[in-house]
């Protein structure tokens, strides 16, 4: 778990080196302040994203000469509970849905990648992460799963993080999140 962590810091670092210089340029052509909170928390989604891409396209990245592929909704989740252990079950469910919740959180603050309805969003990243998956394998450039089921939990990941985003902070209904939201901007 260790040298997962320092391989995502690394990977996700070195891109970050290399977004900051063009994205401080951007801001002063446009003359908008460098140092703001805003700046600071599309910051940590640019991280996140570059994490992501790390996590799906570029961890334990093999080519092999056959493609695994499910296209049958609930197949893999279904055998997960009726071969694998509960821990492993939960630990692969758990990790598909956390893995897109910050998608949902990012999206209720308008960072996304595309601006589109929620529930198009949803469906868009995931079915996004799986082509590009199959490209990889097509291109023999490496080899994940293609499964629907990754698409299923991944847009239910998004979704709860959007919901649960929106819920809570409409507990605490201050200006102050509202105004932060209504200025952010697609990145």
């Amino acid at each position: 778990m260790a040298r997962f962590i320092m391989d995502l810091v690394s990977f996700s670092g070195l891109l970050i080196l290399i977004y900051l210089p063009i994205r401080i340029i951007y801001l002063l052509f446009k003359k908008k302040s460098v140092f703001s909170w805003k700046e600071l928390f599309t910051l940590t989604y640019v991280f996140y994203m570059f994490s992501l891409i790390f996590i799906v396209w570029v961890k334990n990245n093999l080519h092999t000469n056959y493609l695994l592929y499910n296209f049958i909704p609930f197949k893999t989740i279904v055998n997960y509970f009726m071969f694998d252990s509960f821990k492993i079950s939960l630990l692969n469910i758990l990790g598909n849905l956390v893995l897109t919740l910050p998608l949902g959180f990012y999206y209720y603050f308008s960072l996304r990648l595309f601006n589109i309805n929620i529930i198009l969003y949803s469906l868009l990243i995931p079915t996004i992460i799986e082509f590009g998956q199959l490209m990889m394998y097509l291109f023999k450039i490496g080899m994940r799963s293609v499964d629907i089921d990754d698409i299923i939990l991944n847009s239910t990941g998004i979704l709860l993080g959007y919901t649960i985003t929106k819920i809570c902070l409409s507990k605490l209904n201050t200006s102050k999140y509202k105004n932060f939201k209504n200025d952010s901007e697609v990145v």
